[in-house]
Parts: C-alpha cells; structure tokens; sequence
C-alpha cells in the first residue's frame, strides 16, 4: 500500500420498513446517494461502493450481483 493511500467513508442509511413502495436497486441508490452527501464527495470522486443489508436476498450485495455501472450512469465504480 503507498504511504499517501486515503479512504473517506460516507453512510448512507434508508427507511426501515417490512415493506416499502420500491425496489431494492433503488433503496441501495438511495443509500449510495446518501453516504456519498454523508463523505462530502460526488460520484466522480467514487473508487469502489461496498454495500451490505440484513434482509431477504443475502446478506451482502457484491459487485457482481448488482451491475453498478448501468445504475449511475456507466461509469465502472470499482
């Protein structure tokens, strides 16, 4: 790892709910979208997203589950 290496973390937390009126793709954007208002950066500034949830459909939302680069925009992040 070089010496000048950075992370900056940002949460980005949703409303909690047995049900909700969407999907869980939107519900991971809008927590993507919070966490970056949370770090102060815009998603440009974006290396790698790392994203997990509780519920039903597994317990942690990996890269290749999720194409990422056709929700914001195709640009790969990460």
């Amino acid at each position: 790892m070089k010496k000048n290496n950075v992370a900056i973390a940002g949460i980005g937390i949703t409303k909690q709910a047995k049900s909700l009126d969407t999907n869980t793709i939107q519900i991971c954007v809008e927590a993507v979208q919070r966490a970056l208002e949370d770090a102060g950066m815009n998603l440009a500034e974006v290396d790698g997203i790392a994203a997990r949830w509780p519920g039903p459909g597994g317990t942690k939302l990996d890269p290749g589950v999720v194409d990422w680069t056709g929700i914001f925009g195709n640009r790969s992040v990460g």
